[in-house]
């Protein structure tokens, strides 16, 4: 019962929600869809791709290009590989902020049960940097207080709270923890989540 009220909740949440940004493009303003083709539009058909906002056992929940919350729930026998090669996520979890790509079929409360499961980017012992936003670097990246810069790549996910937004959200000031790799002195960020 709770699951449906869950689900009503989050229905409603993303029908009422402004035009949301997408993390591709960095925030360009296109709409996008929680059913996507996956990095490069190899992915398969039905599935979605998304950021983790937090991990229970072998239940997931993703917030998917569009705005939309999903619950994902991994059966045993799903297939997971990704960065750190094919593993379980009940026994060594999926990290909150890894980008993943699943795919299965939905069940009837809008929850979808994976089968597959590929881990784009793995925020497990990736590079991070959290400060405050000193001002935009030369590039369009930024810089952090502590002189950080970030680099902003095309596939950039920024997020606050549950809520994907556009780089106008990154302004001098705001507090922000960056997720990503290492390049050239640069940390390039593949997930930014702005302070609430």
């Amino acid at each position: 019962m709770m699951r449906i009220l869950a689900a009503a909740l989050v229905s409603a949440l993303v029908a009422i929600s402004p035009a949301p940004a997408t993390a591709a493009g960095k925030g360009s303003g296109s709409t996008g869809s929680a059913e996507a083709q996956g990095p490069g539009g190899a992915g398969a058909p039905g599935a979605v791709v998304g950021v983790v906002l937090a991990q229970a056992g072998g239940t997931l929940t993703l917030l998917a290009r569009g705005n939309t919350l999903l619950t994902v729930i991994i059966a045993g026998t799903a297939a997971v590989s990704g960065a750190s090669g094919k593993r379980s996520p009940r026994d060594n979890g999926i990290a909150r902020a890894s980008v993943i790509e699943v795919a299965g079929p939905r069940n009837s409360d809008g929850s979808l049960s994976a089968q597959k499961v590929a881990v784009l980017f793995d925020a497990r012992g990736a590079p991070r940097a959290s400060g405050r936003i000193a001002r935009p670097a030369q590039d369009g990246g930024l810089v952090l207080t502590d002189g950080t810069v970030v680099e902003l790549g095309d596939d950039v996910w920024i997020l606050r709270g549950t809520s994907l937004v556009t780089v106008g959200a990154l302004t001098p000031g705001v507090a922000v923890t960056v997720y990503g790799t290492a390049r050239g002195g640069r940390l390039v960020a593949r997930v930014i989540e702005v302070s609430l």
